[in-house]
């Protein structure tokens, strides 16, 4: 008896799961506070996993070239995956605004935005819908590599930053279009919590005033080997994005 139990509650779930995930499919989502938008379940993770793809081979060829001292494909590389105001100004690479941001070449980089793409991206691409969250993904990645070389132009005389910024550096990785992503997910959900290094609770609101309070503080003194004009014009994109779509979301 008690196996017969068993047996249907599996078939009940496998059931429950099975017009679940076809809902999903072909009907807007619904959560405790949105409406999510309706496209398709499958076209929103491919996006997510070709995006990740596309890094995973970028990064690859990084790895080859830089084992096998292969300087021709090291030299391609650095011209057309990084972005710099050489690269920009003088020989007119505008397609590394949107290059860069799939560039990875240190194994700690390449993980730690991959995992907080899929983390932030997977459950945000839901709510927004395919089409604006892929205007935001390009959005933060060009807007955040236009604003990362002008910034040392803008920087205030009384900033120490003035002095000590970097102005011919070349700039690469995903990290401006995954803080776009990341606070727009943010403002959708302040109170949800995000655990620092995989421990750590802190709620979403904190931990993302607290990561841009770290990015204003290192663009104030300069001298960092961060992206942090990236990250801040990058999170401006998300908040943009989300004050744009909210509108098509109604709360519960």
């Amino acid at each position: 008896m008690f196996r017969g139990l068993q047996l249907q509650r599996r078939r009940l779930i496998s059931d429950v799961s099975t017009r679940y995930f076809r809902g999903i499919q072909n009907r807007p989502l619904h959560s405790n506070r949105w409406i999510i938008s309706s496209d398709t379940f499958e076209s929103r993770q491919r996006f997510i996993w070709l995006v990740i793809g596309a890094n995973t081979t970028i990064f690859g060829l990084w790895q080859y070239a830089k084992s096998t001292y292969d300087v021709k494909l090291n030299r391609f590389m650095h011209e057309h995956f990084t972005c710099s105001r050489y690269g920009v100004q003088i020989q007119h690479r505008f397609h590394t605004f949107i290059t860069a941001a799939f560039s990875h070449k240190d194994i700690g980089h390449f993980l730690i935005n991959m995992i907080a793409f899929y983390t932030f991206g997977s459950n945000t691409i839901h709510f927004l819908g395919l089409a604006p969250f892929t205007a935001m993904f390009f959005g933060g990645a060009t807007v955040s590599a236009i604003f990362q070389l002008v910034w040392p132009d803008l920087i205030p005389k009384s900033w120490p930053a003035k002095y000590n910024t970097n102005r011919n550096g070349a700039g690469l990785g995903a990290s401006g279009a995954i803080n776009a992503i990341v606070a727009c997910n943010i403002l959708m959900f302040p109170r949800n919590m995000i655990y620092l290094y995989g421990i750590v609770p802190i709620p979403a609101a904190v931990a993302g005033l607290a990561f841009l309070g770290l990015d204003g503080y290192q663009l104030y003194y300069g001298n960092s080997d961060i992206g942090n004009a990236a990250h801040i014009s990058g999170a401006v994109v998300g908040l943009v994005t989300y004050l744009i779509s909210r509108n098509r979301f109604r709360r519960w």
